[in-house]
C-alpha cells in the first residue's frame, strides 16, 4: 500500500520537488512523515533504476532535510523517549522519529555527495556526546542515534573513516555503560538496538573500532560488564560471526574481525552462561554460541582459538573433518544449557545423562588429553551452582563428584582452580546438608 501511495502522488506531480514541498508544509504528524519517506524512498528507486530524470532532485533533497527533517528533529529533542503504549505521545513521538530518520537517509543519498550525510553525522554526534544517558534528556540521545542510525550507512568508509571510527567509540561508551538499571540502561539498550546494526552496515573503521574496544587489552572487564558486552556482540553478531555470503561480501572490500578466533570473545561468551544472573543475558552468550557454530560448519573452513595462557586446548575449534563429531558435542551443549535455564529439577535431571556423553566426547583415553577446553564443561557446573533451586546445586555437587571418582580426567589448571573455588563455595552452603537435602558423602570407604 505505501508504494502504492507514493505511486499515486508521483504520477500526479510532475514535478517531485512541489511535491515534497507540500508535503512539508502544515502539522508535522507521523502519517504526513511516514508518507514523505514512501516518498523519497520511492524517488531512490527510480533514480537507480535511471528512470529519475529530475536535474533538481538533489537539491530538492538537501531543502527537505535542511528545512523541515532536521529542524523538526530538533524540535523532538526535549521531548519524553518512546513508551510502551502505542497510542501514547511518547509512543507516537518515537514513530515520528524513525520515519523522519529513514526519511532523512533517503535525502542523504538523493543529495548527490557525501556532504549532506556527513554534515548530519557531525552534528548528531556533537549532540549524543553532550547528552549521553543524562537523566530528563532521554529524548535527546534517541534523536540523535536515530540521526546517527540513518546516515551512518551513507557515509563513506575511507573518506569519513575518522569521523566512523567517534562514533563507534561513542557508542560503544554508551552500550558498555548500561550495566545499571535507569538512563544509563536504556541508553545502552537504544544504542545496541538501532546505532550499532547500522554501524556494522558501514564495516572498515567503524567495526574495528567497536571490536577493538571491546577487546584491547586495557578494555574494562569484570562481572558487571559482561552483560553490556554480550548486548554489544549480540548486535553486532551478523557483522563479527559472517556467514559464507556475506564472508565473500567482505572479502572482496575489506577482511572484518572474527570472534571465533578471540580468546576473550570466548571467556565473555562463557561467563555470561555460567555467571550471568539474568536470563536475557544468558540467552545472548548461547545465541553467540550457537551462531559460531553454525557459522563455522558453514563455512568448512578450518579455526582455532588458543586460550589466553596459550596452553592446553583450544576454547574453539572447527575441523570439517571432525564435523558430524563438533555438531554432536555442541548441539548436546546447547541442550543441556537451555534446559538448566528452566531450574526445575524434573526437567533437567533427564538431560544430565547427556552430560556425560559430552566428557566422552571431550576427553581423549588414547593420548590423555582433553579435545575440547575442560572450562566449557565447568560452565554447566557453574550454572548449577547458581541456581536458586537448591536441589539443581545438589544435583550438580554429586554429578561432578561422581564423575571426577570414575573417570581420570587429565590434568587441568581450569579444574583445579573450580574445585577450590566454586566447588568448595557450593559445599559450604549449609542448606545442602537438612534433612530436606541428603548428600552422599564421599571418602575412601566409598571408592
Amino acid at each position: 500500500m505505501e508504494w502504492v501511495l507514493a505511486d499515486a502522488l508521483l504520477a500526479q506531480s510532475r514535478d517531485p520537488r512541489a511535491l515534497l514541498g507540500a508535503l512539508c508544509r502544515g502539522e508535522a504528524s507521523a502519517e504526513r512523515v511516514e508518507t514523505l519517506r514512501f516518498l523519497l524512498q520511492r524517488l531512490e528507486d527510480q533514480e537507480a533504476s535511471g528512470a529519475g530524470g529530475a536535474g533538481a532532485l538533489p537539491e530538492a533533497a538537501r531543502e527537505v532535510a535542511a528545512g523541515y527533517l532536521v529542524p523538526l528533529l530538533r524540535s523532538l529533542r526535549g521531548r519524553p523517549a518512546g513508551g510502551a503504549d502505542p497510542g501514547s505521545p511518547a509512543r507516537q513521538r518515537q514513530r515520528l522519529l524513525r520515519a523522519a530518520g529513514a526519511a532523512l537517509r533517503s535525502c542523504a543519498r538523493l543529495a548527490g555527495g557525501p556532504q549532506l550525510a556527513a554534515a548530519l553525522a557531525e552534528e548528531a554526534l556533537r549532540d549524543l556526546v553532550a547528552v549521553g544517558p543524562a537523566p530528563g534528556l532521554e529524548g535527546a540521545s534517541e534523536a540523535a542515534v536515530e540521526v546517527l542510525a540513518a546516515v551512518g550507512p551513507c557515509l563513506r568508509p575511507h573518506e569519513d573513516a575518522a569521523l566512523l571510527e567517534r562514533v563507534a567509540q561513542a557508542a560503544l561508551g554508551l552500550a558498555l555503560g548500561g550495566d545499571e538499571a535507569g538512563p544509563a540502561e536504556d541508553a545502552a539498550a537504544l544504542v545496541a538496538g538501532r546505532l550499532l546494526p547500522a554501524l556494522g552496515q558501514c564495516g572498515g573503521a567503524a567495526l574495528r573500532a567497536v571490536w577493538g574496544g571491546l577487546v584491547a587489552p586495557g578494555a574494562p572487564s569484570g562481572p558487571g560488564r559482561v552483560g553490556p558486552q554480550l548486548l554489544v556482540l549480540s548486535a553486532l553478531a551478523e557483522k563479527l560471526l559472517p556467514e559464507p555470503g556475506e564472508v565473500r561480501a567482505l572479502a572482496a572490500r575489506e577482511a572484518g574481525p572474527d570472534a571465533r578466533r578471540c580468546w576473550r570473545f570466548w571467556r565473555t561468551v562463557q561467563a555470561g552462561l555460567a555467571q550471568a544472573e539474568d536470563a536475557l543475558t544468558r540467552k545472548r552468550a548461547r545465541y553467540l554460541l550457537q551462531r559460531a557454530v553454525e557459522v563455522s560448519a558453514e563455512l568448512g573452513a578450518e579455526c582455532a582459538c588458543a586460550p589466553q595462557e596459550g596452553t592446553g586446548p583450544s576454547l574453539f575449534w572447527w575441523s570439517e573433518k571432525k564435523k558430524d563429531e563438533l555438531l554432536k558435542f555442541w548441539e548436546n551443549y546447547i541442550l543441556i544449557m537451555e534446559t538448566l535455564q528452566g531450574n526445575q529439577i524434573h526437567v533437567i535431571k533427564p538431560v544430565l545423562p547427556k552430560l556425560n556423553n559430552l566428557f566422552e566426547y571431550a576427553v581423549s583415553e588414547e593420548n590423555g588429553c582433553w579435545l575440547f577446553h575442560p572450562s566449557w564443561h565447568l560452565c554447566i557446573y557453574k550454572r548449577m551452582f547458581e541456581s536458586e533451586n537448591k536441589i539443581l546445586t545438589k544435583e550438580g555437587i554429586t554429578h561432578f563428584l561422581e564423575l571426577y571418582e570414575t573417570r581420570v580426567l587429565p590434568f587441568s589448571p581450569d579444574i583445579s582452580e573450580f574445585i577450590v573455588g566454586p566447588l568448595m563455595d557450593a559445599l559450604s552452603e549449609s542448606s545442602l546438608y537438612s534433612r530436606w537435602f541428603p548428600v552422599k558423602v564421599y571418602s575412601e570407604d566409598n571408592k
